[in-house]
């Protein structure tokens, strides 16, 4: 019972999530553009050295699928011909490369090799949209420091929220982009293929910058495999490590004493708001076993003093007493002519620009006959 409830469970959350991986197809071509069957293709990530092999088929077709955004080296061989090896084949989050390569006659000890950062191109899918890289992450500066802000620059992102703040746990602003037309908050927005939204509308979980590796926002005309949505979709995907130890420590500071003032502030001879931020952390990532087994680990804390000022109603002595006096058919009650003359002395008191020792503006009054 238990192997059918985890069986189940498991086949669930393939259900539920959606593609991020690439795809890679291509032509095996002859001198003279004819098509070469049966060719041995190796497509290889040059960060992690996983593997994937496949053969063409009788058209010289071949395609090979779930592989991880990266840098990859593709490699052809067939007796009679050269060995052709395409080095740096950039494959972006859920794209759809085509890498066309024409042999060349020759053994097959011999290889023609063309190193190149090549973009392949997408012709299998009129997808629309932005891929943000992790440099630009990185370098960018971001609102908060959340990966999210970058995609406001995306082709038909629009944000609708008066965003102060987009620390990470934010949700607001990471959730109210508007993409391709769509609303606000109807977005889809995945993490490594998983939906990260909470009930549908709003980003549950935010990764450091650090943490992501690259992500795409879909604007239009994506795979129907991208429910859940009426806007566009924000596929983002975090590092899992690779052959080689990186790491990295960071701290962003801000202080009262070195921030300006606001011009508004300057301009009514305002002072400056007490301000300090210390957002601090770290990443690392690696092999834990060569070409099998990889880790990658984040870390970010924010200290954040910063006054945060609001007005809000709350339930008060003087609202519960009027809101007694109406429910009852009493004419008079004896705690009005004090609910009163301490709302009017609040009132003078915040004419003044003196408010009492309380951020709380009670409205009580407003209840009053």
């Amino acid at each position: 019972m238990r192997c059918i409830a985890a069986l189940f469970v498991l086949f669930s959350t393939l259900a539920f999530s959606q593609e991020f991986r690439a795809t890679l197809t291509g032509r095996i071509s002859d001198p003279a553009g004819a098509a070469v069957p049966g060719a041995e293709v190796t497509v290889k990530n040059a960060q992690t050295g996983d593997v994937t092999n496949t053969k063409s088929d009788d058209d010289g077709n071949y395609q090979v699928l779930f592989l991880t955004p990266g840098s990859y080296v593709v490699t052809v061989e067939k007796a009679g011909f050269k060995k052709a090896i395409r080095a740096g084949v950039t494959l972006d989050v859920a794209a759809r490369g085509v890498v066309d390569i024409a042999m060349t006659v020759g053994e097959v000890t011999q290889s023609v090799t063309v190193s190149a950062n090549t973009e392949t191109l997408e012709t299998q899918t009129a997808d629309r949209g932005l891929t943000i890289d992790h440099s630009r992450v990185l370098n960018v500066p971001l609102m908060g420091r959340n990966p999210f802000a970058a995609a406001w620059s995306a082709p038909g992102v629009i944000q609708n929220a008066a965003t102060q703040r987009l620390r990470p746990f934010d949700i607001a602003g990471s959730s109210s982009m508007a993409i391709g037309g769509g609303r606000p908050s109807t977005n889809e927005v995945l993490v490594d293929g998983v939906t990260s939204l909470l009930q549908a509308t709003s980003v549950s979980y935010v990764p450091t910058a650090e943490a992501v590796s690259e992500f795409r926002v879909q604007a239009t005309n994506f795979d129907a495999q991208y429910g859940w949505t009426l806007g566009g979709v924000v596929n983002m995907v975090t590092k899992n490590g690779t052959n080689e130890f990186h790491g990295s420590v960071f701290e962003f500071f801000q202080n009262t004493h070195l921030n300006a003032n606001t011009f508004n502030s300057n301009l009514t001879g305002t002072p400056r708001q007490s301000s300090h931020i210390n957002t601090f952390g770290g990443d690392i990532g690696g092999p834990a076993i060569k070409n099998k087994l990889f880790l990658s680990y984040t870390f970010e804390d924010i200290r954040q003093v910063i006054p945060d000022p609001f007005s809000t109603s709350v339930p008060s002595a003087c609202r519960d007493k009027v809101t007694s006096r109406r429910l009852t058919t009493h004419a008079t009650h004896p705690a009005i002519p004090s609910c009163r003359r301490s709302m009017t002395r609040f009132r003078t008191l915040a004419a003044g620009r003196h408010l009492p020792g309380t951020s709380f503006l009670h409205r009580g009054r407003m209840l009053l006959p």
